[in-house]
């Protein structure tokens, strides 16, 4: 009887494991409009889950065969079940290595996609200074209350804008510009 509850225990946390590995493939594919970041540290949290479930489902697997050791006698019918469980074992051994590549897959593919995400950045960063490169502005207040007037931007860096105005040229770090201006030159993670 204990064995029986014991295989049923089994199938019930293999089926735990399908099914999270189901969904991390669905959450990974399914919603393409969340961020890549956000996508990556999700990806990430379910693979950990994957791997603590696998972990779980291997010392039950290893407490279930200790169990079935220590209890067996010679009689055929528990034999029986003893290479039953055993062949149920080899088939989980199976499936925890090939959920471990799957593990190492996809954590693959969060690194991919991050490298991707920051290429992209990059690009779109950079596009966009380029392109902002000759703008002018009426006026240009700074969140310490310095105006300036009759503004032209003539060059965007990491660290900010230069720009020439009514009295001369100015350099204004980004720190001192509105969110606004920080959101479209992406000086985010400074």
């Amino acid at each position: 009887m204990a064995s029986d509850e014991s295989g049923g225990i089994i199938w019930f946390l293999i089926g735990i494991i399908v099914l999270t590995m189901v969904g991390v493939f669905l959450s990974l594919f399914a919603d393409k409009q969340i961020s890549f970041s956000k996508s990556k540290n999700n990806v990430h949290d379910q693979i950990i889950a994957g791997a603590r479930l696998r972990n779980t489902l291997r010392d039950e697997l290893e407490r279930k065969e200790k169990l079935l050791v220590v209890s067996s006698d010679k009689n055929g019918f528990i034999e029986a079940k003893l290479r039953s469980q055993l062949a149920q074992n080899a088939a989980n051994s199976r499936y925890i290595a090939e959920t471990k590549n799957l593990n190492k897959g996809l954590a693959d593919q969060i690194s991919s996609l991050g490298m991707e995400f920051d290429q992209y950045r990059n690009r779109y960063r950079d596009h966009i200074w380029k392109s902002a490169i000759g703008e002018k502005f009426e006026s240009l207040t700074l969140r310490n209350g310095r105006k300036y007037e009759h503004v032209v931007i003539t060059r965007i860096t990491s660290e900010g804008i230069s720009i020439l105005h009514s009295h001369g040229s100015a350099r204004i770090p980004y720190t001192n510009l509105e969110n606004s201006w920080k959101d479209r030159f992406q000086w985010h993670g400074h």
